[in-house]
């Protein structure tokens, strides 16, 4: 787990902690104490908020992918648009979750890409997929298959599904 702000790390890590499937093997409060922490106990999956001081959250999972390609990440954060998604998932992220979600999103989201699946905040997902989010003129808009893709990613198929 990494992020920032003592009360989010403490908070969230408690909650993972609480799970019986579940286990936390350590916080960090930025990249670089996350890269040296993922490096010596190589968890399953890394879940990384964006907004980190320095290196932030979406170089952070880059890099990751580059020299942990078995550790997963998932971004958790208050940014919800579009944008930050497609960055995230271009950066190699499995997960994006925001942090108005509640708790039983994030586990979901852990439990999904932990299977091997990916996943999109379904509050996002749906924004992105609505009509009305399309006629506010993002000029990322984005194509049919695009659409179709994510809202498979957000209903929990796997990439061997998908395509």
């Amino acid at each position: 787990m990494v992020d920032d702000h003592p009360i989010i790390l403490s908070g969230v890590g408690a909650m993972i902690s609480s799970q019986d499937d579940l286990t936390i093997v350590g916080l960090a409060g930025n990249a670089d104490d996350a890269l040296e922490g993922i490096g010596k106990s190589l968890p399953d999956v890394a879940v990384v908020d964006i907004s980190l001081p320095g290196i932030n959250g979406v170089t952070l999972i880059e890099r990751l992918g580059e020299r942990f390609p078995e550790v997963s990440c998932i971004a958790l954060t208050a940014h919800e648009d579009p944008g930050c998604l497609r960055q995230v998932l271009a950066a190699g992220g499995r997960g994006f979750v925001v942090k108005r979600s509640t708790a039983t999103d994030l586990l979901q989201a852990i439990r999904c890409v932990l299977a091997g699946d990916n996943y999109v905040d379904p509050a996002l997902a749906a924004r992105i997929l609505s009509p009305r989010g399309a006629a506010q003129g993002d000029p990322g808009n984005l194509s049919e298959r695009e659409r179709s893709v994510i809202q498979l990613v957000a209903l929990g198929y796997s990439n061997k599904e998908i395509s």
